[in-house]
């Protein structure tokens, strides 16, 4: 049990992609059979459907705006500043002045069982992840499962 709390949020995030997975399969499916009939060709199972083409693009379309918009806000990230987000840098600090290794000699700074506030953060301390990343990464996977839901037959 150990081994699933642990890993809980890499499990409920695969099951979130395979259910979102299949549901695309079978809203596909439906899509490409009802396209089928219009041209008189026969239909075909949802598992025969997910080794067509038609699927494969669809998916990998999808991935790769999902991708490039995530992997382009994590890029972002790393050089760009806004003032007063809890997310960004230090607007003031210097670029060798962030990251891990500020953080690690900033930590050894402060005697152990204390800790210091900083920014709206305590320094030197375990955090959970920043609840608007959380919040960001949930949207995402929203807006995917709403496009596939506005694509599935009526």
């Amino acid at each position: 049990m150990r081994v699933l709390y642990e890993n809980s949020l890499a499990l409920a995030f695969l099951f979130l992609f395979l259910v979102t997975f299949v549901l695309h399969g079978v809203s596909g499916a439906a899509n490409y059979n009802a396209e089928q009939h219009l041209h008189g060709q026969p239909a075909i199972s949802v598992k025969a459907y997910f080794t067509t083409a038609q699927f494969w693009f669809e998916s990998f379309q999808n991935w790769q705006s999902e991708l490039l918009a995530v992997g382009a806000m994590v890029v972002r990230s790393i050089f760009l500043r806004q003032k007063g987000s809890s997310e960004s840098k230090d607007v003031e600090a210097a670029h060798s002045e962030t990251g891990a290794e500020a953080r690690l000699k900033a930590r050894d700074r402060v005697p152990v069982g204390v800790a210091q506030r900083q920014g709206g953060r305590l320094e030197g301390s375990v955090h959970l992840p920043d609840f608007p990343t959380t919040k960001r990464c949930f949207f995402h996977l929203a807006s995917f499962t709403s496009r596939m839901v506005r694509t599935a037959p009526k």
